[in-house]
């Protein structure tokens, strides 16, 4: 199996009023208006080291946040592939919706009415 290649691939960024933005959760027309958006404003920062922001897309199709220039950040980078995986967990997870609630069965009682375990 060929060794994967180190690339930084931040899924979370921040907005103007500090709140996280996860590349994951826009959906394709939602990432399109945030590239257009921060295009213009420049209103996107790393969670890392505040750096602007630039919107980019993996050769897998990952969405992801990226510095728009190179600086002193001390990040540490994840694979292409372990983030591809983590993308695929989070859409399985909205496409599964909320958790349902457990309706947790009877605990078995022996004869005397108390529980047998």
């Amino acid at each position: 199996m060929a060794e994967s290649s180190i690339i930084p691939i931040p899924l979370r960024c921040f907005d103007c009023n500090g709140s996280s933005i996860h590349a994951f959760d826009l959906s394709g027309d939602g990432w399109e208006a945030l590239l257009r958006e921060n295009s213009q404003a420049c209103h996107l920062r790393m969670p890392c080291c505040e750096a602007l922001v630039t919107l980019k897309r993996s050769r897998l199709g990952t969405n992801f946040f990226a510095h728009k220039a190179v600086g002193d950040c001390k990040w540490a980078p994840e694979t292409e592939e372990q983030l591809f995986l983590k993308r695929l967990a989070v859409e399985a997870g909205h496409q599964a919706g909320p958790p349902r609630q457990k309706s947790w069965a009877k605990q078995p009682t022996a004869s005397s009415g108390r529980p047998m375990y």
